[in-house]
């Protein structure tokens, strides 16, 4: 029996007691009133009105306590490990020293292979798995909650994130079914209402291959959280931006351009540290227009041939507000719409796919040209590309990396054959090596980038290129 599952019959029992002691006692009364005692008639009105009333006040009193153990029950029907709410509650009251989150990492798919009954009988074996090995492991009392779908809090007052972290490694590698994320951090010193959520952007922020590698304090989650905010809020962002080479003109006439954010302290923090975190705190609209706005600007100063492709959060593109700001800064920076280039990339089909489709197409229709990135990566790129004219797509660097192998360079062949059908401009990164260059020449691809075409470039050291190219062609 799992710990939760120990202190919920616990409390059932106490509340049975709460019930059961006031009912006996009531109707002992009545008993003596009524019966034992002979002076008293039974069948009296007022005897059997008394009678009459105890019965109801009883059931009354049982089905009101017995809702009540129901809106209170401790546990997650599912799991039978601490609910949402009652998890929070133990935090604060047991403040762990590390904490962790376990979390299954495609819930959706794993629901249309197993179904519901098969995944119900995984998330309870996967709370029984957690327990039973912390427990191995010298956790006397695994505190450990459900928060979502498949997702899990872990605390411990005796394991360190690092202990805890190899746990749940453990409890991961000998799933054979179902694959999981996990994260964990120290919780000294910490504001306990922010844990999950930091556990959260935690599990997006690394992968497994880096969490060995990374043993995070909730205090440098607090100090990040908070500098993505001031950042945002300031505009404190630092543009790179990498050269794609035409292929059919050996001219650079595209840019794609990355963004970090810069700290009061001037460290520069990726993308993976704070795009979880601005996401969770709804300021991706705000980020996303701070992004077009700033390259609309630099637009402006280099050459009209000179193309910029971005990534823009879906979520934002899907927002009426952010697509009216949108066109506003177009419309006011008499920038040429199509050297704008919006770079887009989702695992998963969106659920109401027409509506945003023909969000998309809305863009388009101002001369933005779209682009998918990862192309041929998963089959939701396929399924927009059977509804969408795209007017760029950017290969899974896949592809690229394994030209070689005769088998994938099939499939590439024919994605790129079919993009040519379509009038799709293509893209290969990943582009390290002159050869390899060579070889995408062959198969027709369009554009290329990477180390053999050339690295990230600020945008000072862009505006002197740019004059020294003038110079070259005066």
């Amino acid at each position: 029996m799992l710990t939760s599952e120990y202190q919920e019959q616990s409390r059932r029992f106490a509340l049975a007691l709460r019930v059961g002691i006031p009912v006996l006692i009531l109707v002992g009364l009545i008993v003596y009133i009524v019966i034992l005692r002979n002076d008293t008639d039974f069948k009296s009105t007022e005897n059997i009105f008394l009678i009459l009333s105890t019965i109801f006040v009883t059931i009354y009193f049982i089905y009101f306590l017995m809702t009540l153990e129901t809106q209170e029950s401790l546990l997650d029907p599912l799991s039978k490990s601490y609910n949402e709410s009652t998890l929070h509650k133990k935090i604060y009251s047991y403040k762990p020293q590390a904490m962790g989150i376990f979390a299954i990492e495609d819930m959706q798919t794993l629901y249309e292979a197993l179904g519901a009954d098969k995944i119900s009988e995984a998330i309870y074996s996967t709370t029984l798995q957690l327990e039973a090995t912390l427990k191995a492991n010298g956790e006397k009392t695994p505190l450990i909650g459900r928060c979502y779908s498949g997702e899990w809090i872990i605390g411990s007052n005796y394991l360190s994130a690092k202990q805890l972290r190899d746990i749940l490694e453990e409890v991961a590698a000998n799933s054979l079914n179902i694959a999981y994320q996990f994260a964990t951090l120290k919780t000294k010193d910490v504001q306990y209402k922010n844990v999950t959520l930091h556990l959260k952007d935690l599990i997006q922020n690394f992968s497994k291959e880096t969490q060995e590698n990374n043993s995070l304090n909730a205090n440098e989650l607090n100090k990040l959280e908070q500098e993505s905010i001031i950042a945002v809020q300031e505009h404190n962002l630092v543009f790179s931006f990498r050269p794609l080479l035409n292929l059919n003109t050996n001219m650079v006439d595209i840019y794609e351009v990355f963004i970090k954010l810069k700290t009061y302290d001037d460290e520069e923090l990726a993308p993976k540290q704070y795009l979880p975190i601005i996401n969770r705190l709804g300021l991706t609209r705000q980020y996303d227009l701070s992004i077009i706005s700033n390259i609309l600007n630099m637009a402006s100063s280099v050459n009209k041939n000179i193309s910029f492709s971005c990534n823009l959060s879906p979520f934002s593109l899907r927002d009426e507000v952010f697509k009216k700001h949108f066109f506003s800064l177009i419309e006011a920076s008499q920038i040429e719409p199509n050297r704008l280039i919006i770079q887009l990339y989702e695992r998963k089909t969106h659920h109401n796919l027409s509506s945003y489709l023909e969000t998309l197409q809305a863009i388009r229709d101002r001369g933005i040209r779209i682009c998918i990135d990862n192309f041929g990566s998963s089959n939701a790129s396929i399924e927009y590309m059977k509804h969408f004219h795209f007017d760029m797509v950017q290969f899974d660097r896949d592809y690229v990396v394994h030209l070689d192998e005769e088998q994938r360079q099939t499939l590439f062949k024919s994605l790129i054959e079919m993009s040519k059908q379509l009038n799709i401009t293509t893209v290969a990164k990943w582009v390290d090596n002159p050869s390899q260059n060579e070889k995408l020449k062959l198969l027709g691809i369009n554009y290329a980038q990477g180390f053999a075409i050339g690295g990230s470039i600020t945008y000072e050291e862009l505006l002197e290129l740019q004059k020294t190219n003038q110079r070259n062609t005066q």
